[in-house]
C-alpha cells in the first residue's frame, strides 16, 4: 500500500515539531565544569528534571488527549505513557551513548558506545557539577518529549504498534544524531550553533542553566517574560481578528499564530493538533534569533553567535530530519502498515486498539 499525497504530508509534518523540539533541548553542561559535586547544583536538576518530565506525562498526555474526539482520548494518553517507557529504555542501551560520548573518526556525526547500558558511569561520575546519573536522567526526559511531540501530527491516525517501531528507529536515526550534532560535541557545536533549551517555548525552562546561579534565574525571568508577551500579544491579535479571545489561542501563542490557523489552511498541509504551527514554527524563530538576542555579557557561552550560523543549524535539522523520517515511514508501512481500517478509525482507536473507552 502506498504512502498518499495526504500521508506524505502527515510524514513531513510529523518530523517538523519534534526536530523543534529537539532544538529545545536543555544544554545542560557548564563549559567549564567544575571537579567536585555542588550540592545546589544538583538539587536544581533535581527539580528541573522532574518537571520536564511532567511535560510530557501528565501534561503532553492530557493536553492532546483533551483535543481529540472521545473515542481515541485513551488511545492518545496511551500514546505518551508508552512513548515514555520505551524512550527510557532505548536511551538506557545505546541511546545517550551514542548522543553523548566520543565517536573517534565520526564524532563529528555521531557517538559511540563506551557507555552502552550506563557502561562505565559510577556512583562518583560527574557532568560538570552534578552527578553524571543525573545528566543522563536530565536529557532522557528530552529523549522522551521529542518523540511524544509527534504523536500530535498523526493523532487518531496511526496503529500503536506501528507507532512504536516508528520511534524507536526515530529516535536512534533522527533523534540522537542531531542531538550529538549539537549537545554532545557534534559539527554544529563546533561551528558555534547554540542551543540554551531555545526553540520552542514549551521547552525553555530554568533548568537550562544547569546550574543554581545567576544565569538560572535570568532564564527563569526570560521565560516568564516571552512566555507571558507572547501570549498577551496572540490575545489581542485574535481578539482583533475573530471578534472573541480563546484559551487555546493564548496557550499557543503569538508566534504559533500564522502557522497554526493560517498558514495551515492555505497551504492545505495534514496536521491533527497544530503540532507544526506550535513547535515548528516556534522552534524554528526560537532557534534562529537566538543569535540576534544573544549576549555575552549575560552568557559568555554566547559569544561569536550570528543569526547566520542558528539559520544554519536549523536548515541543516530540517533537511536531514524530514529525509529520514520519510523514508522511516516508508519502511515501516511497506512492512506493517501504518494506518488502523477505516472501521476502526470509525469505531475508535480507543476500542479498536486498547479494548477501553471513555463512558
Amino acid at each position: 500500500m502506498l504512502i498518499t499525497g495526504r500521508n506524505k504530508q502527515t510524514a513531513l509534518v510529523a518530523s517538523l515539531p519534534a526536530l523543534f523540539a529537539l532544538a529545545g533541548t536543555a544544554m545542560a553542561q557548564d563549559t567549564a565544569p567544575a571537579p567536585t559535586l555542588d550540592t545546589g547544583d544538583t538539587a536544581w536538576m533535581l527539580t528541573s528534571t522532574a518537571l520536564v518530565l511532567m511535560m510530557t506525562i501528565p501534561g503532553l498526555a492530557l493536553f492532546y488527549g483533551g483535543m481529540v474526539r472521545k473515542k481515541n482520548v485513551l488511545s492518545t494518553v496511551m500514546q505518551s505513557f508508552a512513548i515514555t517507557c520505551l524512550m527510557s529504555i532505548l536511551w538506557m542501551i545505546a541511546g545517550y551513548s551514542l548522543a553523548f560520548t566520543d565517536g573517534g573518526s565520526l564524532h563529528s556525526y555521531i557517538g559511540g558506545f563506551s557507555k552502552v547500558f550506563f557502561s562505565g558511569v559510577t556512583m562518583e561520575s560527574l557532568t560538570g557539577t552534578i552527578p553524571e546519573y543525573l545528566f543522563i536522567t536530565f536529557q532522557m526526559t528530552f529523549a522522551i518529549i521529542t518523540p511524544a511531540l509527534i504523536t500530535g501530527s498523526f493523532a487518531e491516525r496511526m496503529k500503536f504498534s506501528s507507532m512504536l517501531v516508528f520511534l524507536t528507529l526515530w529516535l536512534f536515526i533522527v533523534y540522537v544524531p542531531v542531538a550529538h550534532w549539537v549537545w554532545g560535541g557534534g559539527f554544529m557545536a563546533s561551528d558555534g550553533v547554540l542551543d540554551f533549551a531555545g526553540g520552542t517555548v514549551v521547552h525553555i525552562n530554568a533548568g537550562s542553566a544547569a546550574g543554581a546561579n545567576a544565569l538560572a534565574g535570568v532564564a527563569m525571568l526570560n521565560t516568564q517574560v516571552a512566555t507571558a508577551g507572547a501570549a498577551l500579544a496572540w490575545m489581542f491579535v485574535e481578539w482583533a481578528i475573530s471578534g472573541k479571545p480563546s484559551v487555546l489561542g493564548i496557550v499557543a501563542g503569538a508566534v504559533c499564530y500564522v502557522a497554526a490557523v493560517k498558514i495551515k489552511h492555505v497551504l492545505g498541509y495534514d496536521d491533527s493538533l497544530d503540532a507544526f504551527g506550535v513547535h515548528g514554527v516556534g522552534g524554528f524563530v526560537g532557534a534562529v534569533l537566538t543569535g540576534f538576542f544573544a549576549d555575552a555579557t549575560i552568557n559568555p557561552a554566547s559569544e561569536g553567535a550570528t543569526i547566520g550560523k542558528q539559520f544554519f543549524g536549523a536548515a541543516i535539522t530540517i533537511i536531514y530530519t524530514a529525509i529520514a523520517t520519510v523514508i522511516i515511514l516508508y519502511v515501516v508501512k511497506a512492512i506493517m502498515g501504518l494506518r488502523p481500517g477505516k472501521q476502526a478509525e470509525i469505531e475508535g482507536l480507543d476500542i479498536a486498539l486498547h479494548g477501553e473507552a471513555v463512558q
